[in-house]
This record gives structure tokens, C-alpha cells and sequence, in this order.
């Protein structure tokens, strides 16, 4: 049955197609699309977004453990999820959290909690899986776990995240200080983040108990 799933194709043909177009080679990070410039179909978006590359390794984690390990998309998806990570390793923060736009300089835009969440989410997802093995991945997602409760105020809003840009057409009103308390974004990425660093936890312990 597996062998007549065109599921499996098609996850990773998409990813071919997108990789292609959107990813820089210099940087390894991912732009958000093309088309969206007024009279430019073929350019690219400006800038890298931190949650946009949350979605994307949502999307390509949640595709890659479904994939059976024998198959050829596996590995074609499980090589794209770890070149992804570690261009992301290289521009986490010494706190844990990633800036807004990834391929700028550090201070040019603020830590960016939601982004840094799923993709912090979604590091420690596929290390439990055994996509990515190296426990520098797992460590990753670990700096970004514990840093992020400081980012909850006692209101229980969510500071540091940003506004969703829709087409990103221009970085510029993301090169600020900061970003307003208490946006929508910022809940539903720390859920996931909260969730998956008890899956974490849970299974270092039990790692520890069978050593």
C-alpha cells in the first residue's frame, strides 16, 4: 500500500519546486515567495522571517516522520530539514530566541518570540523522532524553551512578536525596537512550544532511566 501512496511524492516534490525558488544559497534560509511585488512576477520577497520559517519546519517535520525510512523522499526531505536547521543554528541568539528577520545583522530587528518557538518546536519534534540525530538540534530547542517563560508578562501576554506581514513585501517596519505586547501569533506558537518541551523532557528522562 505504501508504495502506491503518491502522498509521499508529492510532499517532497513540493519541496523540490519551492527550494528551488525561494531558498538563498549564502544563507540557507528560505524567502517567503515571489509574485507579490507590484511589476516584478519573478522577484523574490525581501528579507528571511523568523516565523516563517516556523511554518516551514512545521509543515516539513509533521511530512518527513510520516515518510517511511526506507523510501527515497525520506531522505530527500530528512537532508532539506537538516541543512534548514543548521542554517538556523548559526543566527540563534546567545539567549535562545532568533531575530525577526533572520538574514539581517542580530540588532537590526527584535528577538522574535514566535518564530523562535515553532522553530525551536519543531527542532525538538524531529530530534525525538530520529531525523535529526545530533543532540545539537535537541540543545537548541532546549536554550529556546527556557528563555521563553521570561517572555510571558503576568498578564499572561506574550511580548516580542511580531505583526503577520502578509506578503512581505518590504522589511521595513520590521526594523525596529520592539514589538507591541499581546499578539495572537505569539499564543499559539508558545502552546505548541510549551506542549513539545514537555514531550522533550519526558523523553531525556526516560533516555536517563534506561542509561
Amino acid at each position: 500500500m505504501e508504495e502506491q501512496n503518491p502522498y509521499y511524492r508529492e510532499a517532497a516534490e513540493q519541496i523540490r519546486l519551492y527550494r528551488e525558488i525561494v531558498r538563498d544559497p549564502a544563507t540557507g534560509l528560505w524567502h517567503q515567495g515571489r509574485g507579490w511585488l507590484s511589476g516584478q512576477p519573478q522577484v523574490i520577497s525581501p528579507g528571511a522571517w523568523s516565523r516563517g520559517h516556523g511554518w516551514l519546519l512545521r509543515g516539513l517535520s509533521a511530512a518527513v516522520i510520516e515518510i517511511p525510512r526506507e523510501r527515497p523522499e525520506f531522505r530527500e526531505l530528512r537532508m532539506a530539514c537538516e541543512e534548514l536547521a543548521d542554517a538556523l543554528l548559526t543566527r540563534q541568539q546567545p539567549g535562545g530566541l532568533w531575530p525577526c528577520l533572520l538574514d539581517r545583522e542580530p540588532g537590526a530587528s527584535p528577538l522574535e518570540t514566535s518564530g523562535s518557538a515553532m522553530i525551536a518546536a519543531a527542532l525538538s519534534r524531529m530530534w525525538r523522532a530520529g531525523v535529526l540525530s545530533d543532540a545539537r538540534y535537541r540543545d537548541a530547542a532546549r536554550r529556546t524553551f527556557a528563555t521563553l517563560p521570561a517572555y510571558v508578562d503576568a498578564a499572561g501576554l506574550v511580548l516580542s512578536t511580531s505583526p503577520g506581514p502578509g506578503p512581505l513585501e518590504s522589511e521595513e517596519k520590521y526594523f525596529t525596537t520592539s514589538f507591541p505586547p499581546g499578539n495572537d501569533h505569539g499564543t499559539f506558537a508558545l502552546m505548541f512550544a510549551a506542549s513539545e518541551a514537555v514531550n522533550l523532557d519526558r523523553r531525556m528522562k526516560d533516555d536517563d532511566e534506561k542509561r
